[in-house]
């Protein structure tokens, strides 16, 4: 039991920090009554520099904005991913557009969901200038007594990486995971992926580095597990990461293409910047000629089997009529699994 001097202590201290509390409040209070309040800005339209779409890749990428690639794990959007910064890097046509040689473009990465040798690797396979291609971590910290790269949270970071991607000259910006990136270092901003107005705070600070560095930003993404709805749904969190993106680029393996090495389709779900959407390209994955192990993007022949005429929504309505033979047949074999096991009652 405390003694009657340490009862009297304790309420002693417990007085001292209900007064230094209320001395902060009333501090606190006082800054916020001689703050000025916060300016708005007004703009006369005619001051205002217009915006000119400068796209790349038929439109699929836009200078100045960030887009989305969304596919589910295995589909090929690294590899994809790869192919894309490979053609930046090196100024190569992009797929149908044979002859069509820019001026290479600086990229910068930031990836979490695989190591940058491994990235590197598929950049090699994907035959890329590597001196044009910079991998960009945040602070690294002290975990479990190993120093840990950090990935780059742009609530913290988006003003470094701005100065960063601007003293690089860099023209592209690559992010691998999108979440992954999302709030800041200290993980004192914990944004709901499920929340509209949440995703689009969140997503402001990647939209305003795409936007101030006149870059062309792409990120992953998965898609959510079930397939209701139509594609534009089927981005995993709020309808806001569909809204937010310029363009939204959605990858899966052919769902009519049964053989052991199917087609890829890399599709555009948005693009209402664009009279009309880009077509869904056809790809493989096949090994690379030095490594076998390594494998690389191989696109479609221009003239035969590059381009494929489903629209989106026919894909997607195909991806699943697939997944619900597959449930149907599930629920069968288990049904006929119960059959046997209690048909001796």
């Amino acid at each position: 039991m405390p003694t009657d001097k340490e009862l009297q202590q304790d309420k002693d201290l417990l007085k001292k920090q209900t007064r230094l509390e209320r001395i902060k409040r009333a501090a606190r209070d006082q800054v916020d009554k001689e703050r000025p309040p916060s300016e708005i800005l007004v703009r006369q339209a005619s001051t205002i520099q217009s915006e000119r779409l400068h796209t790349v890749f038929g439109g699929r990428l836009v200078r100045g904005a960030f887009q989305l690639m969304v596919g589910p794990g295995e589909a090929g959007k690294g590899m994809c991913s790869a192919d894309i910064l490979s053609r930046l890097s090196t100024g190569q046509p992009f797929p149908g557009e044979a002859g069509k040689f820019r001026t290479p473009i600086t990229t910068v990465l930031c990836v979490t969901e695989d190591s940058a040798p491994r990235v590197k690797a598929r950049l090699e396979a994907a035959e890329a200038d590597l001196t044009k291609i910079y991998f960009i971590d945040g602070p690294p910290s002290m975990r479990g007594g190993l120093i840990v790269p950090s990935p780059i949270a742009f609530d913290s970071d988006a003003g470094a990486l701005l100065d960063k991607v601007k003293s690089l000259g860099a023209g592209a910006l690559f992010l691998e995971t999108t979440l992954e990136h999302l709030g800041d270092r200290d993980g004192r901003k914990a944004w709901s992926t499920n929340n509209e107005a949440e995703v689009r705070r969140a997503m402001a600070p990647i939209v305003q580095v795409c936007r101030e560095g006149n870059i062309i930003g792409w990120g992953v993404m998965h898609p959510r597990k079930t397939q209701d709805g139509g594609i534009s749904d089927s981005i995993s969190g709020s309808a806001a990461f569909n809204n937010v993106g310029r363009s939204v680029l959605h990858i899966y393996k052919d769902p009519i293409d049964n053989s052991k090495s199917p087609w890829r389709l890399f599709i555009t779900s948005k693009a209402n910047y664009l009279a009309t959407k880009p077509a869904t390209l056809k790809f493989h994955i096949q090994p690379w000629d030095k490594d076998p192990d390594e494998g690389h993007v191989v696109w479609g022949t221009e003239n035969h089997s590059l381009t494929d005429f489903r629209t989106a929504q026919d894909i997607w309505g195909q991806i699943q009529d697939k997944n619900t033979k597959r449930r149907d047949y599930a629920v069968r074999d288990a049904e006929i699994l119960l059959q046997e096991v209690l048909a001796d009652g």
